[in-house]
């Protein structure tokens, strides 16, 4: 049985329903508007020249010289001259992926990237959707107008690509493809900390197979990219996130931000682990819906590395639960998230790091059955 085309729930009724397109058709409008305003500038200020910049370095120079900064900087400047520097310090595969886009110039690559991650969304969108057209019409506007997804395009970063890991994962655990979903899953190492606690919610959830085939598909890729850019460009790599890990600027959604302590941050990161595990765990016999939901929202709220525009993942964890026909309070939950979620991009952090440790909670008492696919 399909429990990604069982329809959700209808609470406020069809004028309800009408009011909810009408409000989404708004915030969608309002998107395209942020979006053609901000082109012009969002070539010299994406953030895609610096993947795209990276890719070519494997093509001039080879991929040992990945993190040589000094390489970097004139593969940046190439891309696009006076534009401010940033350096590159995600793994190996991130730059492999966007490496095709480099046979193009980066005008023509940027369009392309921004256009694949909107049809990500926009294809996610229709998967987990009711079956009726309203329905698809209202998941496909909680993409379009979620304003972490104008940030999304504006910025071209590389959450589109775990959000797609995931969402494919989920699809082929729904399906009963264990292997496959742990083998795509491993894309998520593109950005892990959007996804790190995922697999082990899969894992206590009982899908022993598909984390096998992650962790050995993981691994295989790790090799991969150690081979490529050898044990110094390894190095370097660390040294660059290191610098990264300790930038304010990423610490906006952290909880240690927050909270104003380190220590404080750590304790609530293994409380917020412990509890998005339980949440996997008690929704074990229900599909992967309870559980990778769970684990997105919790690896958002533990992390320590974040930009608006990775909160594009909240849309799956929303998705995953209402395929479950939940009931209306987790509706509303899930409604809440969403609202918080889009409040992100205004520079907000409060409110998506409480809505997220409740729609934890609220997954944690699905009570409606679905059939298992736990192997």
């Amino acid at each position: 049985m399909d429990t990604a085309r069982l329809t959700v729930p209808r609470p406020l009724g069809r004028l309800g329903q009408a009011a909810l397109v009408a409000a989404l058709f708004w915030l969608t409008l309002f998107n395209l508007y942020q979006i053609h305003a901000a082109f012009p500038r969002k070539l010299v200020e994406s953030d895609f020249r610096i993947w795209y910049a990276a890719a070519s370095i494997g093509t001039h120079l080879g991929w040992s010289h990945l993190y040589d900064l000094a390489a970097q900087k004139a593969a940046v400047e190439a891309v696009w001259s006076g534009s401010r520097f940033l350096a590159y310090g995600d793994p190996p595969v991130a730059a492999w992926i966007v490496w095709p886009l480099t046979l193009v110039p980066f005008g023509a690559a940027l369009v392309i990237w921004s256009v694949l991650s909107l049809a990500v969304l926009v294809a996610f969108s229709q998967a987990f959707a009711p079956a009726d057209c309203l329905g698809r019409v209202i998941y496909a506007l909680s993409a379009l107008g979620f304003l972490p997804t104008f940030v999304m395009v504006e910025a071209a970063p590389l959450s589109p690509i775990v959000f797609a890991a995931i969402g494919a994962c989920a699809l082929l655990l729904i399906r009963g493809k264990n292997l496959a979903a742990g083998a795509v899953l491993s894309l998520i190492m593109v950005k892990l900390n959007l996804a790190l606690l995922v697999p082990p919610a899969l894992l206590v959830a009982g899908y022993l197979r598909s984390v096998a085939a992650f962790v050995g598909s993981s691994a295989l890729l790790g090799l991969a990219q150690l081979a490529a850019v050898g044990v110094q460009g390894t190095r370097s790599m660390i040294a660059i996130d290191m610098g990264f890990f300790a930038d304010p600027y990423h610490l906006t959604y952290s909880l240690e931000v927050l909270f104003g302590s380190r220590t404080a941050w750590l304790i609530a990161a293994a409380v917020i682990s412990v509890l998005t595990l339980a949440a996997a765990y008690l929704t074990r016999s229900r599909g992967p819906h309870g559980p990778i939901a769970a684990g997105i929202a919790g690896s958002l709220l533990i992390n320590h590395h974040l930009t608006p525009a990775d909160f594009i993942m909240l849309l799956l964890s929303i998705w995953l639960v209402l395929s479950l026909r939940p009931r209306v309070e987790i509706v509303v939950a899930g409604a809440a998230l969403w609202t918080a979620g889009w409040a992100t991009s205004l520079g907000l952090a409060w409110p998506v790091a409480v809505m997220e440790a409740v729609f934890i909670g609220a997954v944690a008492t699905i009570s409606r059955n679905v059939p298992q696919a736990v192997e």
